[in-house]
């Protein structure tokens, strides 16, 4: 067929010449079809339109040379090209090969005789070096992709042992090339995954399959980072295994997004028992705890009931501590109702101070020491947060330190600041935890330290950091220790020290107290301790009610439940205070599962809040704050 002959162009002004190529052609190479241009202008216009296999140009032409038909730069060639002379000159022949000619012949007898072979020798060569131009390419944008490829590469050979990594492993792990060509990836293992996920993949690829999965690996640096990668046998020409490339990618925000939603999902099945079980636990304790404070407050004189009442006061004081600690876990909310500024660095003293006596206790009792080393704490940021919650969990992470490490040992505290936040590291050298361990450590009820843990301490620490807009992780390895990392939220605002109400002798009264609660005991209970103390009180217990009786009579101080059941969000009441000639001042009655009906009430301008179970003596101050300057 025409169009599977090969194209020859031939550019040349002799007649004879022509005459005589033609005449070769037609004998000795049936599979050419050969064109004939005579000048340099018509080559061109020619091939504008056809791409011929070869060109044939004479060195010197009517209007130019032969050379002349290709570009100046070499890799432009778009078609081989045989130079023929007349003269033999080999300045000439340089120059014509340098330019893109494929070969420079002198017109004879002989090289006529072999244009066939000549043409086709060209040919072939010409294809062969087309194909490993070709091939080359390929491998340079391979190369090219790999370099910029945002997944780790690693090639090793069939024994396991790495050949080549590109540049986002060593980004990822901080291993240059250098440093891992001949190591076997094994030396990323972190120990924490099980060895049977190594032996499943060797196991994959040996048998030539491809094998998906993730692995937990640690970087130069020592942190701990997940990957999944897919791992797949390279074959040579016969099948036979030589080499191994893995594709990984670093997936360690994903696995961080993944226990987030893993630890909030748990929240919300717990959430739903813990929160009516607190609750009502939370009205018994008010109770409890208050008429044990009434009666141990009014009978000083009967020791043995004093005592007994003094119990039962710290039992309740037990069981509120129960309660918050569950709400704790419950309600990680980020709500920041009471946070302050706290100078995070001070709070770690104070909390070392606090827990002093009783490491000298242990160590003196053990015959073992403590290290605590406080080098790395730097200048940060003043945090967001409530002190008494923040104290808790650096107190709960200390003494879990401290009972890992039995034989005694360093804790370690370091803290630094980035961008808006500021994070605290507190490492012992203790035995460590397992990896399951570590997945529980923060659910609540869990502990190691069967019968006497309650498992509520590391929930509570993830339900007070949660609540702080913050994070805490652990990083922990048997044998070798343990590392509880938390990031809380830094602020610019000025750091107040706490500051107690001077202590006033002179009694406040009488004062008219109204109490708007629900719960009948509570209003006989705070009945009871305002009577006491000389004051006249008035209870009751709707919202409506309380509107009628503040139109009618006046009060000093109305103490309101936010949560009363069937009534509004408050606004007559707030109508009705803004209408008084003298506003009473207003205190709160609240407990944790109020907070959110609390906030949407801020516009009743409270002047304190009293969190359940009551404090009497807490209260007793409030008050002495809030009336002393009055002169009743």
């Amino acid at each position: 067929m025409e169009n599977s002959k090969t194209l020859v162009l031939l550019v040349e002004d002799k007649e004879n010449h022509i005459e005589s190529v033609r005449k070769v052609f037609k004998l000795g190479c049936e599979r050419i079809r050969l064109d004939v241009v005579r000048n340099l202008a018509d080559a061109r216009t020619h091939l504008k339109k056809f791409t011929p296999h070869l060109v044939i140009a004479s060195y010197v032409l009517p209007d130019g040379k032969g050379i002349d038909l290709l570009s100046t730069h070499k890799a432009r060639v778009p078609f081989p090209l045989l130079v023929l002379d007349k003269h033999g000159d080999t300045e000439v022949a340089v120059d014509v090969i340098k330019r893109g000619a494929v070969d420079y012949r002198v017109k004879s007898e002989q090289t006529l005789s072999d244009l066939p072979h000549i043409c086709e020798k060209i040919l072939r060569e010409w294809g062969e070096n087309r194909a490993q131009n070709r091939i080359h390419k390929q491998i340079l944008v391979l190369s090219s992709v790999i370099q910029q490829i945002s997944y780790s590469i690693i090639i090793t050979d069939r024994s396991g042992d790495i050949e080549y990594v590109n540049p986002k492993f060593t980004q990822i792990t901080g291993y240059t090339l250098e440093e891992s060509i001949g190591k076997n990836p094994r030396f990323l293992k972190s120990g924490k995954l099980s060895p049977n996920i190594y032996q499943d993949m060797w196991k994959t690829i040996m048998s030539g399959k491809e094998w998906r999965g993730g692995f937990c690996n640690r970087k130069k640096s020592s942190e701990l980072y997940w990957e999944s990668a897919i791992i797949s046998p390279i074959r040579d020409r016969e099948g036979a295994i030589t080499h191994f490339v893995a594709v990984k990618e670093d997936i360690t925000e994903q696995k961080r997004t993944e226990e987030k939603l893993f630890q909030s999902e748990k929240l919300k099945s717990l959430g739903i028992v813990v929160s009516g079980i607190a609750h009502e636990f939370n009205n018994i304790l008010a109770i409890i705890k208050g008429y044990a404070q009434f009666l141990e407050m009014y009978h000083q004189n009967e020791s043995e009931l004093k005592v007994g009442l003094s119990t039962i006061s710290k039992a309740s004081d037990d069981g509120a501590a129960i309660v918050r600690r569950m709400k704790d876990f419950v309600t990680a909310d980020g709500s920041s109702m009471w946070f302050e500024s706290v100078d995070i660095n001070e709070l770690i003293k104070h909390s070392i101070d606090y827990l002093m006596p009783k490491w000298k206790m242990i160590a003196r009792g053990k015959g073992i020491g403590y290290k605590v080393d406080m080098k790395s704490l730097k200048d940060v940021s003043a945090v967001k947060g409530t002190p008494s919650e923040l104290r808790e969990v650096l107190i709960n992470i200390i003494n879990n330190a401290l009972e890992a490490m039995p034989n005694g040992g360093t804790l370690s505290f370091r803290s630094w600041g980035k961008g808006k936040k500021v994070f605290v590291a507190i490492s012992d050298t203790g035995r460590g935890m397992s990896e399951e361990v570590q997945k529980r450590m923060f659910d609540p009820f869990f502990t190691t330290r069967m019968p006497e843990g309650t498992g509520l301490g590391m929930s509570a620490v993830y339900g007070i950091i949660k609540r702080h807009n913050g994070e805490v992780s652990v990083e922990s390895q048997l044998g070798v220790g343990s590392t509880i990392l938390l990031e809380l939220q830094a602020t610019h605002k000025t750091v107040h020290s706490i500051i107690s109400p001077r202590s006033i002798n002179d009694e406040i009264g009488p004062l008219y107290v109204l109490v708007v609660e629900d719960e009948q005991e509570t209003c006989q209970l705070l009945d009871k301790f305002f009577t006491k103390k000389g004051h006249n009180v008035k209870c009751v217990n709707s919202r409506n009610g309380a509107v009628e009786l503040l139109k009618k009579e006046k009060f000093d101080l109305v103490l309101i439940n936010v949560a009363l059941k069937g009534d509004g969000e408050g606004g007559d009441l707030v109508k009705v205070f803004d209408s008084l000639d003298k506003r009473p001042k207003i205190g709160f009655m609240i407990d944790w599962r109020d907070k959110a009906k609390f906030m949407k009430s801020e516009h009743l301008k409270e002047d304190f809040v009293l969190r359940k179970p009551f404090d009497f003596s807490e209260l007793s101050i409030t008050i002495h704050v809030l009336f002393s300057n009055l002169g009743k």
